[in-house]
């Protein structure tokens, strides 16, 4: 049974450890196990344990929200290919997107009071190509989610015009 002291409290958001993801069991649970990637290749201080200028916790649970919350579209508008990564929420959520968004620092946060909804929304190329591409082959999606972002990074890669790295389709 969990209890609460096993809840790790950040930012005000209540992280839980492994193997529970939002009280749910996870199949890799909240700390990547088997290779942690970010150590080979990108922006990392072990010291201060961040990856990207962010901590790796939170990086893990926000692979895992976007995993459940996140979506990501390709759009074609007359001969311009345009990326987008998107969170939308109940606007009772909102601090969560602007937790979000003051972490990655990227992106922006929008209200639709209409219906009660709000969105974290990141649409400049090079954010999607830097920040939130580097950040999901860094810190897997474990659902079917996943497949959409490899489509997605392929077309961002295809844009860039760099030949895609086949590491991160094999594990």
């Amino acid at each position: 049974m969990l209890e609460i002291k096993d809840v790790f409290q950040y930012n005000g958001i209540g992280l839980l450890p492994s193997p529970y993801v939002s009280g749910h069991k996870n199949k890799k649970g909240f700390f990547h196990s088997s290779t942690d990637r970010c150590n080979e290749n990108s922006q990392v201080s072990t010291e201060q344990d961040l990856c990207y200028g962010v901590p790796k916790e939170f990086l893990y649970w926000f692979s895992g929200f976007s995993d459940a919350e996140g979506n990501f579209l390709i759009t074609i508008d007359r001969n311009y290919v345009r990326f987008r990564f998107k969170i939308c929420l109940h606007i009772d959520d909102m601090e969560v997107l602007n937790t979000i968004k003051s972490h990655l620092k990227v992106g922006r946060v929008e209200l639709e009071s209409s219906r009660n909804r709000c969105f974290f929304i990141v649409s400049d190329y090079d954010a999607i190509k830097n920040v939130i591409c580097s950040i999901f082959n860094t810190f897997s999606l474990h659902t079917s989610k996943r497949l959409d972002f490899e489509n997605f990074y392929e077309a961002v890669m295809i844009k860039n015009k760099k030949k895609i790295p086949m590491r991160i389709w094999k594990e």
